[in-house]
């Protein structure tokens, strides 16, 4: 997991996870129950890519990102967006790392984890 399920009430970088050898990335981001989000209490998802381990680098990853489901991955959760979905995402970059970030505005409180999973490895089986 990139954030582990947790109620986030501040701004989260995640764990940045490493995709070298993989040739396949997905991402996924479970918003579950959002409380006192409003026009100007809410959070701000960004996935982020770069070729730093230390992803010094940092940019944002939208447009590297064709939706699989759950609608289209957000980029603003607030009490509108709904609670209790999931979206997942293929990730097409050519980046080597990548992590989510979710920064809260206002006195937003809302449970949230986010993942990549790691598929088609170039070489298997992968311990």
């Amino acid at each position: 997991a990139t954030i582990q399920p947790a109620a986030i009430s501040a701004t989260t970088t995640g764990a940045t996870v490493d995709t070298l050898g993989y040739d396949s990335v997905g991402v996924m981001l479970h918003v579950g129950v959002v409380t006192t989000a409003d026009a100007s209490n809410y959070f701000t998802i960004a996935w982020e890519h770069g070729d730093k381990s230390d992803m010094s680098d940092a940019a944002d990853a939208a447009d590297y990102l064709t939706k699989v489901q759950g609608g289209t991955m957000p980029t603003k959760v607030a009490l509108t967006t709904g609670d209790e979905v999931t979206y997942t995402a293929h990730y097409f970059g050519s980046k080597r790392y990548i992590r989510c970030k979710i920064t809260e505005t206002g006195t937003a409180v809302g449970d949230f984890c986010a993942f990549v999973q790691l598929a088609v490895p170039g070489i298997a089986p992968v311990s």
